[in-house]
């Protein structure tokens, strides 16, 4: 009886696989979400600061993107954008990008950075999720360069973005020319 159950089942597997739909896999990008000196969603600075500094963001909070599951969008992509004051030199690194997770009740932060918009010391950024970098490809003084990153996951509610200028020169003074913008990248399933 077992093995005719099993060879039932077997004969069952394979014939729903060859008469099934294929489901397929697309991204759903959600709304956006934008850290800036000022206009964002959230506040961090990037204006007039100095090589070898770094700033992190105020806390976002990712409750008003749950489900009625309480379900929240854990893969996300982000594109940055910065400028010098003085053209820095082609092909360094003008900044690093990082994310500052936080425990499930939003205490906790990866290297305490805590949760206002402040700058950072190097030893706490060696703490935050490196997500990428921007490398100079413009040499022009107050261009604006930008970098995408993709895949970049957040699974916890709270999280902060935190950057470090590693360009030799200072960003420009700007309120309006630099931002990261953040896009929940929700996985979804489709029948064909």
């Amino acid at each position: 009886m077992q093995k005719l159950c099993a060879i039932w089942l077997i004969m069952l597997l394979l014939v729903s696989q060859a008469w099934g739909a294929t489901s397929l896999q697309y991204t759903l990008p959600g709304s956006a979400i934008v850290f800036a000196d000022t206009g964002g969603t959230y506040t961090i600075v990037f204006s007039n600061k100095a090589n070898g500094t770094g700033a992190v963001s105020a806390q976002a909070d990712k409750n008003s993107l749950a489900t009625a599951t309480g379900a929240m969008p854990s893969l996300w992509a982000g594109h940055c954008q910065l400028s010098f004051s003085t053209g820095p030199t082609m092909g360094v690194t003008g900044a690093e990008y990082y994310i500052a997770h936080a425990l499930s009740d939003g205490t906790g932060q990866d290297g305490g950075v805590g949760t206002s918009s402040t700058t950072i010391t190097t030893d706490q950024r060696r703490a935050l999720t490196p997500i990428g970098t921007l490398p100079v490809y413009n040499t022009t003084a107050n261009t604006t360069m930008t970098v995408s990153f993709r895949n970049i996951y957040i699974p916890g509610r709270y999280f902060s973005v935190a950057w470090w200028n590693t360009s030799g020169q200072t960003t420009e003074t700007s309120s309006v020319k630099h931002r990261c913008v953040f896009y929940p990248m929700s996985i979804q399933g489709q029948g064909s």
